[in-house]
C-alpha cells in the first residue's frame, strides 16, 4: 500500500477534493434537498456527483427509497440504469 485512500465519507463538499483515481460515487438519500447548495455558489451535489462521474469514466450510485422525481425520469428515459433491491 502507498498510503492511498481506499473509502471516504464526505459532506457534499467533499466531490470538490482533488482524488486522482475515484472509481465509484454513492449518493444516498439522493432525494435529499441537504444536498442543494443555495448560498452564493449554487449547485445540487447529486448533480454534480454525476457530472464528475461522467467526466472521470467510473460509476456513480444514486441511492434512495425514494428516489427523487429527476432521477425517475432519468431513468424512464434511459439516461440513468435503475436497480431494485428486493427485501
Amino acid at each position: 500500500a502507498e498510503g492511498g485512500v481506499r473509502v471516504v465519507a464526505g459532506a457534499r463538499s467533499a466531490l470538490f477534493l482533488p482524488f486522482r483515481e475515484l472509481g465509484l460515487i454513492v449518493v444516498d438519500e439522493e432525494h435529499d434537498p441537504a444536498y442543494k447548495q443555495e448560498d452564493r455558489v449554487f449547485y445540487n451535489a447529486r448533480d454534480m456527483a454525476v457530472v464528475r462521474g461522467h467526466i472521470g469514466g467510473f460509476p456513480v450510485v444514486l441511492a434512495s427509497a425514494t428516489p427523487s422525481v429527476e432521477s425517475r425520469v432519468n431513468a424512464s428515459q434511459g439516461r440513468y440504469s435503475r436497480a431494485v433491491l428486493s427485501a
